[in-house]
C-alpha cells in the first residue's frame, strides 16, 4: 500500500502462473546460446521485461512478485516455476558443480509464443538484450540502480508501480504539474 492508501498492482490482480512459466520457457529459449547467462541474469531479464511492460502499458507480462535480494530484483517463484518445468521435462536446470559455472536454465521445447503480445515478445527480447553481454555482477549492479530496489527493504516486494518511481530530486515544472494534478483529483467531478 502506498503513502495515500492506494494499494499496489501485486496486492490487488491475481499473476499469470502460466505465461510465468512460458516466459521462463522462453527466456531459457532465446539464451540457449549463451552459457554465461545464469540465474543472476535471468532473473534481471525477467525482471525487466515485466516492469517495462508495467510502464508502457500498465499491465506486467506475469503479475508476479518480484522482491529485493542482495543480487537484486529477483522473481519470487523462479524456482518453483522451473521445478514445475523440469519436472514437466520442458526444461532442465543445469546445477553449478564448480563456484565459476552458474545455475542454467535450458529450453526443452518451444514456448507458446501464443500468450504473449508483439509488444511483449519485443520487450523480453530488449532485456535479454540489456543484460546478455553484462557480467553477472554488472547486471546485478545495473539493477541496483533501480528506484524499486533501491527503496525496498530487503526480501519485501517490489510494487511495479515503482517504474515511475525516481531515485533524484524532482524539478520545480515536476513539482507544479504534480500539485496540479493532485489538484484536479481533489476537484468533485462537474457535469
Amino acid at each position: 500500500m502506498d503513502t495515500r492508501g492506494n494499494r499496489f498492482y501485486h496486492e490487488t490482480h491475481e499473476p499469470d502462473r502460466r505465461k510465468a512459466k512460458e516466459l521462463v520457457l522462453l527466456i531459457a529459449s532465446l539464451t540457449a546460446d549463451d552459457p554465461n547467462f545464469g540465474a543472476v541474469k535471468f532473473n534481471k531479464a525477467l525482471c525487466h521485461a515485466d516492469f517495462s511492460m508495467f510502464f508502457r502499458t500498465g499491465k506486467p507480462i506475469t503479475g508476479l512478485p518480484y522482491q529485493k535480494n542482495n543480487l537484486g530484483p529477483t522473481l519470487v517463484t523462479l524456482l518453483p516455476l522451473a521445478e514445475e518445468l523440469e519436472e514437466q521435462r520442458r526444461i532442465d536446470i543445469k546445477q553449478p558443480r564448480e563456484s565459476y559455472e552458474v545455475r542454467r536454465y535450458i529450453a526443452l521445447e518451444e514456448p507458446d509464443v501464443s500468450l504473449f503480445s508483439p509488444e511483449e515478445l519485443l520487450a523480453v527480447v530488449r532485456a535479454i538484450k540489456r543484460v546478455r553481454d553484462l557480467s553477472a555482477n554488472e547486471a546485478s549492479d545495473l539493477s541496483h540502480e533501480f528506484p524499486g530496489w533501491a527503496h525496498a527493504e530487503m526480501f519485501e516486494t517490489i510494487p511495479y508501480e515503482s517504474v515511475f518511481w525516481v531515485d533524484r530530486p524532482l524539478t520545480q515544472e515536476e513539482i507544479a504539474y504534480a500539485r496540479k494534478l493532485d489538484q484536479a483529483d481533489a476537484t468533485p467531478a462537474t457535469r
